[in-house]
């Protein structure tokens, strides 16, 4: 729904991510492990390890992207045509 769009942040999915990865490490009695991921999901990788340390050992990031861009309507239009 539209109210639900202000949930479509970089900074929700990764307090998302954490909050999963701390219940099932309760639920399994796991230690850290590794996060990872490519293209964007290699980014988020980054951007999570960056962001809670303390919650992942590190991460592997395939193809990440490191300069994000605002507004990329380029991709929109691809979609479009396709």
């Amino acid at each position: 729904s539209q109210e639900n769009l202000q949930y479509l942040t970089v900074e929700q999915n990764l307090a998302d991510t954490v909050a999963l990865l701390r219940s099932a490490r309760k639920k399994y009695n796991a230690g850290s492990g590794f996060a990872f991921g490519g293209s964007y999901s290699g980014a988020t990788c980054a951007w999570f390890r960056f962001s809670y340390p303390e919650d992942v050992a590190g991460c592997i990031s395939l193809s990440g992207v490191v300069n994000a861009i605002f507004n990329y309507t380029e991709f929109d239009d691809q979609i479009n045509i396709a």
